[in-house]
């Protein structure tokens, strides 16, 4: 049985972190930041076995902000785990409403966390099991359902993330590959720091594109040093153009770009398109056809 499990928190690196640390074991991992509006839903979604709460410097009065997660309507169904220095801990336990089932402390050793996941899952019986899948085809609305499936397609796909390096995704030790002269095939170059992202977009483009992934903005310009894509898809927070020449910048503003976001602020948003001025925008999580229209609509616009 795999464990559903929720990583919240209010600091997106420390959410980031712990989730990609959990997704190396057998468990089917969400990170969802406690500040976004959308988190309520995002549980709801996912329906999560776990609840792992991540603690970072919170003050007393955002610590008790927690208690929001009462909100989700099946907390009580969830075991909760809590990651933080164990003084803040104690202050958390306190005051908290949630019930907490089992404490990690800080500096974080995989390990201990493991072990508190193991014996959660341990504590789950088939029978219950059973119960949470048939919740799950229960969802509030049909809308709901579909968009449960087209979130559980989308990790699905990232499941093939501990064997990103053979797809052809570029790291420090590996060689930038040259788009193809012999092929009409358009070049596409993406550029994200999430591997999962990557593998998704790897997955959904390479049946019509030539696709080129990065880990990061000075891989990206490493590669573009030689060779020039046809278009660049890349996640808002990415600094492209690093330390580049301004012959270099005049070229990279020449190629279309698409930027990824995952935030619902619309100052936040404005922001990129005035900055980048990006051909396309698309916001996470990544719809494949929304992806491919868009890319269908730039390219036909230069025919």
């Amino acid at each position: 049985m795999q464990l559903r499990v929720a990583v919240v928190g209010k600091s997106k690196i420390i959410v980031g972190d712990v989730s990609n640390r959990v997704y190396r074991g057998d468990y089917f991992v969400c990170p969802i930041f406690f500040d976004e509006p959308d988190y309520v839903f995002k549980l709801v979604r996912l329906y999560p076995h776990v609840i792992i709460i991540c603690l970072n410097d919170e003050n007393l009065e955002e610590l008790v902000d927690y208690n929001d997660l009462l909100q989700y309507n099946k907390i009580d169904e969830a075991a909760i785990i809590v990651i933080s220095h164990p003084d803040k801990y104690e202050r958390f336990k306190n005051d908290t409403l949630l019930n907490i089932s089992e404490f990690v402390p800080r500096p974080l050793r995989i390990e201990a966390l493991f072990n508190a996941l193991d014996k959660i899952k341990d504590s789950i019986s088939v029978a219950d099991e059973k119960v949470f899948k048939e919740k799950i085809k229960d969802l509030q609305t049909v809308v709901e359902r579909q968009k449960f499936e087209a979130y559980k397609q989308q990790r699905a796909l990232a499941a093939a993330a501990s064997e990103i390096k053979r797809e052809k995704v570029i790291t420090p030790k590996e060689g930038l590959q040259a788009p193809d002269p012999t092929k009409e095939t358009k070049t596409v170059l993406v550029v994200d720091t999430d591997t999962m992202v990557l593998s998704a977009l790897k997955d959904f483009l390479s049946g019509r594109y030539s696709v080129v992934c990065v880990p990061n903005g000075p891989l990206a310009m490493k590669y573009l040093e030689k060779y020039k894509p046809d278009i660049i898809i890349l996640d808002y927070t990415i600094n492209l153009y690093g330390r580049a020449l301004p012959k270099n910048k005049r070229e990279i503003d020449d190629i279309p770009k698409i930027v990824l976001c995952a935030s619902t602020d619309k100052a936040v948003i404005k922001q990129v398109l005035m900055g980048m001025k990006p051909r396309g925008f698309i916001k996470k999580p990544i719809d494949k056809f929304g992806v491919l229209s868009k890319l269908e609509e730039i390219f036909g616009s230069e025919k």
